[in-house]
């Protein structure tokens, strides 16, 4: 899967959720690029051993050694033409509809529900 990138972390409290379920999605695909999103929406590019080696991932924040390559993923679009993204994030942006619609606007494929399911999921009353 060279043309596809594993998006994980996020603004969200769910963002160690995030990196966990990142550990393991890294270990059964061969994703092309994994990028981590920090707490303030800049984009990292991670190693999977480094990934991987992170301990504790429910309690630790994860801190990849790199630096951050963009400063939002708008800023970040134009490296995503030709990939599919697979979405590792939970919470909000990752669940919410937010990531799915940026995405949809700018036509990058990502599997999962679209952007106007994710929002409506996510509502829990209206989703009742």
């Amino acid at each position: 899967m060279e043309s596809s990138i594993l998006l994980f972390g996020g603004r969200s409290d769910e963002r160690l959720v995030s990196v966990a379920s990142a550990q393991n999605l890294s270990g059964q695909f061969s994703f092309g690029e994994l990028w981590y999103m920090d707490p303030q929406g800049r984009l990292v590019t991670v190693s999977r051993q480094e990934l991987a080696d992170h301990q504790r991932p429910f309690e630790a924040q994860f801190h990849p050694s790199q630096k951050t390559f963009c400063e939002d993923i708008a800023m970040a679009l134009p490296r995503l033409k030709g990939k599919v993204v697979f979405l590792g994030l939970h919470g909000t942006e990752g669940e919410d509809g937010t990531l799915q619609e940026i995405f949809e606007d700018a036509r990058i494929p990502f599997p999962g529900s679209g952007s106007r399911a994710s929002r409506d999921c996510f509502d829990k009353l209206r989703a009742k």
